[in-house]
C-alpha cells in the first residue's frame, strides 16, 4: 500500500510547525489525518526518518520531534508554563476535553485582582486591553495545537489530547534546590 501524497503533505505541513494532530479535534479534517497517521504509522515514521524527523504517536495525538531548535522549543515551553498555570487558577480541573469559554476567563479576571496580575506577568501579552490579552493567550494555545475553537458563537474552546504532551513534559521536570 502506497502513502497518500496529499495526506502526507498536509501532515507534514502541520507537524513541521511544531503543532499536533489530535484525534479529539472537532475539525473533521484533523480527525481524518490523525486516523491516517494511526493506520500508517510505521510507513510514515520510516518516510519521515529519511529527513531526520521522528514521528511520534501518542494516546490520541501525534507530533514531530528532532534535536534541532532546542533553545526555541524551550522558550515555547516556558511561555506555555505561564499560560497553563494561569488557566489552572481559573479551571482547577483543566485538562483534555475541558471546555474553555472566553467570557468565563474575562469574568474570572474581573473578579480576581491576583488573576489580572498573573495575566499581566505573561511576557508575550503586549496589549492594552484585557480582551485582546485573553485572545492572544488562547491564540497561542490554539496555534500550538493544544486547544481549538469548538463553537465560534459561544467563543468556546476545547482542550485537545496534545495537552497531555505538556502535562508529561511538566511532570518530568525536576527542580532541585541548591543548598
Amino acid at each position: 500500500m502506497k502513502l497518500d501524497k496529499q495526506k502526507v503533505s498536509k501532515i507534514f505541513s502541520i507537524l513541521k510547525e511544531g503543532r499536533f494532530i489530535n484525534a479529539n479535534s472537532p475539525k473533521k479534517e484533523e480527525k481524518v489525518l490523525f486516523e491516517y497517521v494511526e493506520n500508517n504509522y510505521e510507513k510514515l515514521s520510516e518516510y519521515f526518518s529519511h529527513i531526520d524527523i521522528e514521528l511520534n504517536l501518542k494516546n490520541g495525538y501525534c507530533y514531530f520531534s528532532s534535536l534541532a531548535n532546542k533553545e526555541q522549543k524551550l522558550n515555547v515551553i516556558l511561555e506555555l508554563i505561564d499560560i497553563v498555570s494561569f488557566l489552572y487558577e481559573i479551571y482547577p480541573a483543566f485538562g483534555v476535553g475541558h471546555s474553555i469559554f472566553l467570557e468565563e476567563i474575562f469574568t474570572a479576571i474581573k473578579d480576581n485582582a491576583l488573576l489580572l496580575k498573573k495575566l499581566n506577568k505573561i511576557k508575550f501579552l503586549n496589549s492594552d486591553t484585557l480582551e485582546s490579552k485573553i485572545n492572544m493567550l488562547l491564540n497561542k494555545l490554539e496555534k500550538r495545537g493544544f486547544i481549538t475553537i469548538k463553537d465560534e458563537y459561544k467563543k468556546e474552546y476545547v482542550v485537545l489530547n496534545s495537552f497531555e504532551y505538556l502535562v508529561e513534559f511538566f511532570n518530568r521536570v525536576e527542580i532541585k534546590e541548591i543548598t
